[in-house]
């Protein structure tokens, strides 16, 4: 059997080490929130990877989130992210209902108030199957689809710019 080799670890939800735990280049991980932290060279400490289906990529953020909808009312959220955290995001949408599919890019920017976005790069197999529009609701910024059929799957990544 291999040797198993277990980094510096906390349980506690939202603990994040701090630099006098960690030596440059070491890793901590908090099992509770699934976040992994680095210490860098200058000392500071960062997060590496901020939990479920996210990757920081120094001042951006690459996440996933997945709306499977069962009635095609207006407006339904696909994604959300607190206003504060990121000024301008990218989306790649991939939309399935039945046989037919479509994918979608949409780049948006806010300036806390108003959400303004372009849908551009679109492409479906048959007909459109959503429409989208974002807004700003309780301080965070929202991903809104407009499914066709009652039945839709919609995919998206987005990648954040930092704010």
């Amino acid at each position: 059997m291999g040797t198993v080799v277990q980094f510096k670890r906390s349980t506690t939800a939202n603990a994040k080490p701090q630099a006098s735990d960690l030596t440059a280049g070491e890793i901590a991980i908090n099992t509770n929130d699934g976040k992994l932290f680095l210490e860098k060279d200058n000392g500071s400490v960062v997060e590496i990877a901020f939990g479920d289906n996210e990757l920081i990529l120094d001042d951006s953020v690459i996440t996933t989130a997945t709306l499977t909808t069962t009635n095609n009312n207006a407006n339904q959220v696909v994604d959300s992210f607190a206003a504060a955290t990121f000024r301008c995001v990218k989306y790649l949408i991939q939309v399935t209902s039945g046989t037919d599919f479509q994918v979608s890019e949409i780049l948006s920017v806010h300036d806390g108030t108003t959400v303004y976005l372009t849908e551009y790069a679109s492409i479906a197999t048959n007909a459109e199957l959503a429409t989208f529009d974002s807004d700003i609701s309780s301080n965070n910024v929202r991903l809104l689809v407009d499914p066709v059929n009652n039945a839709t799957t919609i995919k998206i990544t987005r990648t954040g710019v930092k704010a």
